[in-house]
């Protein structure tokens, strides 16, 4: 049997197919003609309607927008981040002035503080005083004298308390002829109404020519008692050393004072706050 060549097979194969095509009905090869005919056209009205240069366009379009509203979303983050550290820098400024001001409140209220406690406090609305001179009496060395003008001699009575920039410095217990007369708070007859300001009790603290007082306080046994005040009563114990010892008066506008609490030898005593020597003091015109 030969063999068919390569040119024989093929025009066979075409011979099948075209007798299988002419098979075909004519119906069906109509409906397949229409088909590929509108597939066509509606490839070619899409290309018209949309060509590749437009769409090509939006998308660069659309990329475009979106990159426009990112770097406007970075641009407002770092507008808002300088804002910000604007109003920071504002607000550590504000909070160092206020830092500046309380630490000058503070040091005025300390320095006031320290004022109250080192000077007198005398409610000057409701007392009159003179300051005068003050010379040492040749008479006694715990005494005083002072030579006002007649107008204010005439002003000062006997008992008037005489005061320093310390405290209490004694009375006046005498005048005559412009010259006025002081007993100094140590001095062995003085005799002062006292309270503590930390424990409000009262005693009566009296001089021995000396910088320390004695101080005489109530006791079962005894009273101790100068019209209107009356001594509390109390034992030595009760007293604490450094306790500030005010001026008692029935006149509660003054707050003199006088001396602090001291212990010696396992006793009690009293130094006066003035203890240095004033040329200028004052005298307290209303007698407590």
């Amino acid at each position: 049997m030969k063999k068919s060549s390569p040119q024989k097979a093929i025009k066979q194969r075409e011979i099948r197919l075209f007798r299988k095509f002419k098979a075909v009905p004519l119906h069906v090869l109509g409906l397949l003609s229409l088909s590929c005919l509108i597939f066509f056209f509606s490839l070619q009205k899409k290309f018209f309607e949309e060509p590749p240069f437009f769409a090509v366009k939006k998308i660069v379009s659309d990329m475009s927008a979106a990159w426009f509203q990112k770097g406007e979303k970075i641009r407002l983050f770092f507008t808002e981040k300088n804002e910000l550290l604007q109003r920071n820098e504002q607000l550590q400024a504000q909070l160092l002035r206020y830092e500046q001001k309380f630490f000058e409140y503070a040091s005025l209220k300390k320095e006031n503080h320290y004022f109250k406690k080192i000077l007198p406090v005398v409610e000057a609305q409701h007392l009159e005083t003179v300051t005068v001179l003050q010379r040492q009496s040749p008479l006694h060395p715990y005494t005083f004298l002072t030579y006002p003008s007649a107008d204010v001699c005439r002003k000062i009575q006997i008992g008037n308390l005489v005061l320093s920039t310390q405290g209490l410095v004694g009375r006046v217990v005498d005048k005559k002829n412009n010259t006025i007369l002081i007993l100094q708070a140590s001095h062995i007859q003085s005799r002062l109404p006292v309270f503590s300001r930390q424990s409000h009790r009262k005693a009566l603290l009296c001089g021995q020519n000396s910088a320390l007082f004695v101080l005489k306080y109530s006791q079962k046994e005894e009273k101790i008692t100068t019209d209107p005040f009356i001594a509390d009563e109390t034992e030595e114990a009760d007293w604490v050393e450094g306790e500030l010892l005010d001026f008692w008066s029935a006149n509660s506008a003054l707050q003199i004072p006088v001396a602090r609490i001291v212990r010696k030898n396992g006793k009690v005593f009293a130094k006066g706050v003035a203890t240095s020597r004033s040329d200028y003091i004052t005298v307290i015109l209303d007698n407590p």
